[in-house]
């Protein structure tokens, strides 16, 4: 038993150049559809080279690092949110986020109880 008779590709690939496998006469076949589509575009080659080193860093091929992206934008960032707080004495106090304003909790309630405390006095 040849290898080929396992796996048909090998067997497509042994038999390319053979008259018999072959005809001139057309066969009907049935093209599914894939739910997908291919999409071509140009971006400059540095952009393109980023893309790939980012891919890679994640463990990603192009094609998944490029469809996550699209989904991101498409509903919106999923970067998660973050606060940083710093403190340069009794009444200095920095905030720096990227979670946009109108997006912000200002109620009591969007603080945390155990941080209460902390933040007691801060506000103007």
């Amino acid at each position: 038993m040849s290898s080929s008779e396992n796996n048909p590709i090998e067997e497509l690939w042994e038999r390319r150049h053979d008259p018999e496998e072959w005809s001139e006469e057309a066969v009907e076949i049935e093209a599914r559809p894939t739910g997908s589509t291919v999409v071509s575009f140009r971006l400059p080659y540095e952009e393109y080279e980023e893309l790939e080193e980012a891919a890679s860093a994640r463990g990603e091929s192009l094609s998944e690092f490029i469809r996550e992206a699209v989904r991101i934008r498409l509903k919106g960032s999923s970067i998660p949110a973050f606060v940083e707080m710093t403190s340069g004495g009794a009444r200095d106090f920095w905030l720096r986020t990227n979670i946009p304003e109108h997006q912000r909790g200002t109620e009591p309630s969007s603080v945390p109880d155990s941080d209460r405390e902390l933040l007691a006095g801060t506000a103007p």
